[in-house]
């Protein structure tokens, strides 16, 4: 992971008036963390506002997440913002894109985490290894919090969750040789359940959409100008010929014949 000054992209405290200036739903590209310490500001979509809470509250956001902030109309409450590029695996793979987590905050977990935010207010410079340190730990601390919460509440993926993040893994491990059987692992269930999970959800089998998937990635690495033996190594394959017949058998031409027709169409 990034050092912590270089991975918080932003931070900001203090009061928000989110009810006379709500904050329109956008995509940030980045983790939110956003501490609702007094008032009752809350999250809000492209089409709904969500509720909010009386009580302190935590909410986690994904970098592909659309939402803003508002308020009741006249409403104040005191805010403390943290915007991350990277967080640890553990969080990453229970925060979904289309949700949040919200974590409300007992006085205990209060008096966990606000000694951190008021060494960071008290700081006056961001670019030190004792801050950077400090907003390590920060988020190591907020996270335990929100994957906290998923136990404490008995959190149950749902089963286009555990579809959509098994495809999500299968893709970013595509060249560690993934398995149906090491995603099935990964999302914390068996192959046949998850076989009866992608049918339920309308995909094809996992095994295909592995095949898919791995079809995609070497025609991109195919147009970077890969050849044909690194692409064959890159996503697993024992040698080019093996390769070769697995993409003829899905894509319909050999890889050589691809690679033709998509310079032509260029």
């Amino acid at each position: 992971m990034r050092s912590g000054f270089t991975n918080l992209r932003y931070i900001s405290w203090g009061e928000r008036i989110y009810g006379k200036k709500p904050v329109l739903a956008t995509s940030r590209g980045v983790w939110e963390f956003q501490f609702i310490l007094g008032g009752m500001a809350k999250p809000t979509t492209a089409n709904e506002h969500l509720s909010g809470s009386l009580s302190p509250v935590l909410y986690v956001f994904h970098p592909d997440s659309v939402h803003g902030w508002s308020d009741e109309p006249a409403g104040v409450s005191e805010v403390f913002v943290l915007h991350f590029r990277e967080v640890p695996d553990e969080l990453a793979m229970f925060v979904n894109p289309s949700k949040h987590a919200s974590v409300p905050l007992s006085q205990e977990k209060l008096d966990m985490i606000l000694p951190r935010l008021s060494q960071l207010k008290s700081s006056e410079e961001l670019y030190t290894v004792r801050v950077s340190l400090l907003i390590q730990k920060l988020l190591i601390e907020m996270t335990d919090l929100a994957v906290g919460q998923r136990e404490e509440s008995h959190f149950l993926i749902n089963s286009t969750d555990k579809v959509d993040r098994t495809l999500h893994w299968m893709l970013q491990n595509i060249h560690h040789g993934p398995t149906v059987e090491m995603a099935a692992r990964a999302v914390g269930v068996s192959p046949t359940h998850l076989r009866r999970l992608f049918v339920d959800a309308g995909r094809l089998s996992p095994k295909a959409e592995l095949i898919r998937l791995k079809m995609e990635s070497a025609k991109r690495g195919l147009q970077e100008g890969w050849t044909q033996q690194y692409v064959a190594d890159y996503l697993g394959y024992s040698d080019v010929s093996t390769f070769a017949r697995a993409f003829r058998k899905e894509c319909g031409i050999p890889p050589g014949d691809w690679i033709k027709s998509n310079r032509l169409g260029r």
